[in-house]
């Protein structure tokens, strides 16, 4: 599980968040300053005090969203903490927006006594935004992480099929055959033509019964066959396969190979 921060892994979103938030405070100074006729410093206190305060406590709600997933907890679970944290969370933004009001505001105890309740509200329903906001950040990480991860895991797979490819095809003996191809072309041409069909159909057949569990008998004796016959044209009179079946027809006996 990824704990670190949003913001500070991903510097854009920190600077969208602060931008925002920056914009936000300074257009309700200005309406609080032009439409509602208050100081200029007193609006930035007010605003100072409560929007600019929650975008940095708000921060923290991160961790609660982290650690209550909606696909590893029960919607009661998820519920009561958010309570809990939500709680807390505007106890600590109304207790230090009152110590600045207290502070910096000429008239501090009436604007404290003047809409307490409907700022606790407003706490609440901002934390819900922030709830919004910060689960949307969570998904769309684990998107990119799953997205991420299926792209490690198709070129692993990717990987894995190339050498199981290249472990079928054996390299070494493809270049032993075309080697001796090229001799018996010079002494046999029709041979030549028999030799590659041969080593056409091995390379296919292998091709083939890869993407299969199991193989016939017989697809597997066809394989023996061209392999032999490579062999047997590589080696000449170094080389000879006996091969005896027992049984009937079309059941898989025991397969019985001498080589000398």
């Amino acid at each position: 599980m990824e704990l670190r921060h949003p913001f500070l892994t991903n510097p854009r979103l920190t600077i969208f968040y602060g931008l925002f938030w920056l914009v936000a405070s300074v257009v309700m100074v200005l309406i609080f300053t032009f439409a509602n006729g208050i100081d200029f410093q007193i609006a930035f206190v007010e605003v100072f005090s409560f929007i600019i305060i929650y975008a940095f406590i708000g921060g923290s709600i991160w961790y609660v969203i982290k650690f209550t997933t909606l696909e590893n907890n029960s919607t009661f679970r998820i519920f009561l903490a958010h309570i809990i944290a939500a709680s807390i969370i505007v106890f600590i933004w109304m207790y230090l927006g009152v110590v600045i009001i207290k502070l910096f505001h000429p008239e501090a105890e009436v604007w404290i006594q003047r809409g307490m309740v409907n700022r606790i509200f407003g706490g609440y329903m901002m934390y819900l935004i922030f709830v919004v906001f910060f689960y949307a950040v969570n998904y769309y990480q684990s998107f990119k992480e799953k997205v991420r991860n299926e792209g490690k895991l198709i070129s692993l797979v990717k990987e894995a099929e190339l050498h199981a490819l290249k472990s079928q095809i054996n390299p070494h003996f493809l270049f032993n055959s075309f080697n001796t191809l090229i001799t018996i072309i010079e002494e046999n041409p029709r041979v030549a033509v028999e030799y590659v069909e041969h080593l056409s159909d091995y390379y296919r057949n292998i091709l083939v019964y890869r993407e299969r569990n199991f193989i016939s008998l017989q697809e597997e004796m066809e394989l023996v066959n061209s392999f032999s016959f490579l062999l047997q044209k590589r080696y000449e009179q170094g080389f000879k396969l006996e091969i005896r079946l027992q049984g009937k027809t079309g059941q898989v006996m025991p397969l019985a190979l001498r080589c000398w």
